[in-house]
């Protein structure tokens, strides 16, 4: 683990003692399931904007077959030549 030192305000640090002291967990882990939650959050919103890019590519590009879905074994040999 590394550490970090941060600053709180009074009333989150408050709030984060009487969350940690009800909930039986650490102040620490309560920060760390904060920032594990953020993390995810950016990961989908990351991921979500991958699929809309690769969603707005699609269909701009031509391979030069007719059915590429049962010939795909070709285009790939486009992509490669």
């Amino acid at each position: 683990m590394v550490t970090r030192q941060i600053e709180l305000t009074e009333e989150e640090n408050d709030r984060l003692e009487k969350i940690a002291t009800e909930s039986g967990r650490s102040v620490s882990e309560l920060i760390r399931e904060g920032v594990g939650g953020l993390l995810r959050i950016e990961l989908q919103t990351d991921d979500r904007g991958m699929r809309e890019r690769a969603a707005g590519a699609s269909g701009r590009f031509r391979s030069g077959l007719k059915d590429l879905s049962t010939a795909h074994e070709q285009g790939f040999d486009l992509l490669r030549a």
